[in-house]
């Protein structure tokens, strides 16, 4: 027998179950919930069921939710006695295969967000709409620095737990209007086309005024310079930021410096109010120029590794490394030289009266933990 409450305006839940002692019950919770309800004993009745209304969900005696497809028909014979014949087949895997297919197809497995093809649907419709309430959108691009070396020195283990916890905490400083993407696509366990596996984009819908976005660059910088606690090991890690505002022609975190200098300037001085010490890092690549010593308030350079790397073989990177560290002496500000991987490097810089350094000559990195068992030892360099 097939009973159903008023299916005019709510969701039609059809309960097929032979037990009246929770059919029952099911029904009336499902009634108190604002559902209509049919009920089928059987199989047969819920065919019959079937050919009678069109259930949104069909409710099992086993209570899992099940997606299926069905085809009711009703016959009549010569007699004029009515049968009703139909087939119901359960989809539910070949659906929830379907949607596992969009996922990969749209979506990051390692963190969960959208990933690249999403995002280029994404930001095509976001300036769109930007352009027709002429509203401000901004497009913020994240790289973390050294993240290979982090893959290389503690696993890709600890690679992907560092992905995932950047990308639910550059989550949580976002609104929910804004999207964040993982731009990468992998492949098996690696990282695969490397533009790689450690950037992201968000994009900043509704902005009032393009400054906004440097605000929420300021913050996401700030959250992600915290340390990180993965699988034992502490791990501290820098990001780059690009920004890109629309209508305005797009612009990188260095670029910005360079075109809206008194913007900058304002920025870095309220960073040395706060007691923040700034370095130009890279020193001698990209957009690094000497106006930026003369206009911002800059504690130290960091000499390029790449000019470190063959100090010892190339004549032209020797001389860099020494006007660097002249000039730096000159201007009153300190110096590293990054990359520092032998002795016969140190030496040079020791020559040179380079100030600091930072390579693997020092230490691999390791827990903080093991820090002042490293600071204590005998073998530490002094420049």
């Amino acid at each position: 027998m097939v009973e159903s409450t008023d299916m005019t305006t709510a969701p039609l839940v059809l309960v097929v179950d032979d037990d009246d002692t929770t059919r029952m019950p099911a029904e009336q919770f499902l009634t108190d919930a604002g559902f209509a309800v049919a009920e089928a004993e059987d199989g047969d009745l819920a065919l019959e069921s079937l050919a009678q209304v069109r259930p949104d969900i069909i409710l099992l005696p086993d209570a899992c939710e099940r997606i299926v497809q069905h085809q009711v028909e009703s016959t009549t014979d010569s007699s004029g006695e009515v049968f009703i014949c139909g087939t119901v087949q359960d989809i539910t895997e070949r659906q929830r295969a379907a949607e596992r297919i969009r996922e990969l197809a749209y979506f990051d497995d390692l963190t969960g967000l959208p990933n690249r093809e999403s995002f280029s649907k994404h930001i095509t419709k976001s300036i769109a709409l930007a352009g027709r309430n002429n509203r401000v959108l901004a497009v913020l691009y994240l790289d973390l620095d050294d993240f290979k070396r982090i893959n290389d020195t503690l696993g890709h283990n600890v690679g992907d737990l560092l992905l995932k916890e950047v990308a639910d905490r550059v989550h949580a400083e976002v609104r929910a209007s804004d999207s964040v993407t993982y731009l990468t696509t992998r492949e098996q366990d690696e990282p695969a086309a490397r533009f790689g596996g450690d950037e992201f984009a968000l994009v900043l819908s509704e902005l009032r005024r393009a400054d906004d976005a440097a605000t929420v660059a300021g913050r996401i910088v700030e959250c992600l310079s915290q340390p990180y606690l993965l699988n034992s090991h502490e791990v501290f890690t820098t990001i780059s930021v690009g920004i890109s505002v629309y209508p305005r022609d797009g612009k990188d975190a260095e670029s910005l410096l360079a075109k809206d200098v008194e913007g900058a300037v304002r920025t870095l001085y309220e960073l040395k109010r706060l007691g923040v010490h700034i370095s130009i890092d890279d020193f001698g690549t990209g957009y690094s120029s000497l106006s930026y010593l003369k206009r911002f308030p800059v504690d130290r350079l960091k000499i390029d590794r790449s000019f470190v790397k063959d100090i010892l073989s190339s004549p032209d990177d020797d001389a860099i490394v020494s006007a660097v560290i002249g000039m730096a002496a000159s201007l009153r500000l300190g110096v590293v030289a990054e990359g520092v991987e032998t002795e016969a490097q140190l030496d040079v810089l020791r020559r040179k009266n380079c100030e600091e350094i930072q390579g693997y000559y020092l230490s691999r990195p390791i827990p903080a933990e093991e820090l002042p068992g490293l600071c204590c030892k005998e073998s530490v360099v002094g420049l």
